[in-house]
């Protein structure tokens, strides 16, 4: 299969990579022509500093070295264009196959039609999806110019984090997870709603965590991230106990949502028993304990393993755990 590709490509970033690895798939071997934009045209469509037409060619080359290697008996051709149609229209080019990003399949369905016109065939469309930046939204050169993300994606700056509680502890358990990945990060404070009971029982928990994640990312619209945390009760069902279990979710701007929990542990039966009767599990350890607030001091973890795990640290161990899928492309 021939395929081809266009496009500007300045500065080149992770999802114009996406494309061309994605002609190489589809190509099988064959030829890849890519329409590169000419320096005049460039200029002209974009309000924005833009390489010249032979650094953006070397930057291209440079990049296919990897991949040529992987598929070395196809071949890639460098074109010039002056159009927006990814390719020449009036011309015959002897291809089968279009890849474009999803947000430019109109121009692509746009390039078929002036084809047809012009007597010649249509090709197939393959859009590639966006690749997202770690806070979300897609890669895109105007975001790389304006300093928010790199080309690989991740975010310039500081990183702002909407954390969806009035617990200073959660607070700091979220800056230290996120100071431990991002170099500058500033926290908001958003005591918001969970929408579910005060005491969550089983699927409650991660609801509630969610709901508080999308709740503070409403509230903070410069926010990066949206965190909720939630502990609640979960039956398991094999060892009957209720495991206090807490549950942390990460929004980003979006729309993803990434989970993650801490350490379980069961409480004693007096302390079960005061829950089942109506208590949350801080009302019911404050009573029996005697310290109160306990929930926003060492905890209940904190009294029950003598000081050798802290709440603090508990939810740590949620944050970190919602956070992984966000730390490695094999979740992508």
């Amino acid at each position: 299969m021939h395929v081809v590709l266009g496009g500007t490509f300045s500065p080149l970033h992770k999802g114009h990579k996406a494309l061309f690895i994605r002609a190489f798939e589809l190509c099988n071997g064959e030829k890849i022509i890519i329409g590169l934009t000419s320096d005049d045209m460039a200029q002209n469509s974009r309000n924005r500093q833009v390489a010249t037409f032979e650094e953006r060619k070397r930057d291209i080359e440079k990049y296919l070295d990897s991949l040529l290697k992987k598929y070395p008996s196809t071949t890639v051709d460098i074109i010039e264009i002056n159009e927006i149609y990814n390719i020449p229209i009036t011309q015959e080019i002897e291809a089968d196959a279009l890849v474009v990003s999803e947000g430019r399949r109109h121009i692509a369905e746009e390039t078929n039609k002036r084809r047809v016109d012009h007597g010649l065939k249509p090709l197939q469309i393959v859009s590639v999806p966006y690749v997202l930046a770690q806070d979300g939204l897609p890669i895109k050169a105007t975001r790389i110019t304006n300093g928010e993300i790199d080309p690989e994606g991740r975010l310039i700056g500081t990183v702002k984090v909407a954390v969806g509680t009035s617990n200073d502890l959660k607070l700091h358990a979220v800056r230290n997870v996120f100071c431990s990945i991002y170099n500058d990060i500033e926290l908001f404070k958003l005591p918001v709603d969970s929408g579910v009971g005060a005491q969550p029982w089983d699927e409650e928990t991660i609801t509630g965590a969610k709901t508080r994640a999308a709740a503070a990312l409403t509230q903070a619209t410069d926010a990066h991230f949206g965190v909720g945390i939630e502990a609640g009760l979960l039956w398991n069902e094999q060892a009957h106990h209720y495991y206090d279990v807490q549950y942390c979710a990460i929004q980003d701007r979006g729309g993803r949502v990434t989970t993650g929990h801490g350490s379980g542990f069961y409480y004693p039966q007096i302390i079960l028993d005061g829950v089942k009767a109506g208590g949350t599990v801080g009302e019911v350890m404050s009573k029996v304990t005697g310290i109160n607030d306990i929930g926003k001091k060492q905890g209940a973890i904190g009294y029950l393993s003598k000081e050798l795990l802290s709440r603090e640290t508990l939810t740590e161990q949620a944050v970190l755990m919602a956070m992984v899928p966000r730390l490695t492309e094999l979740y992508d």
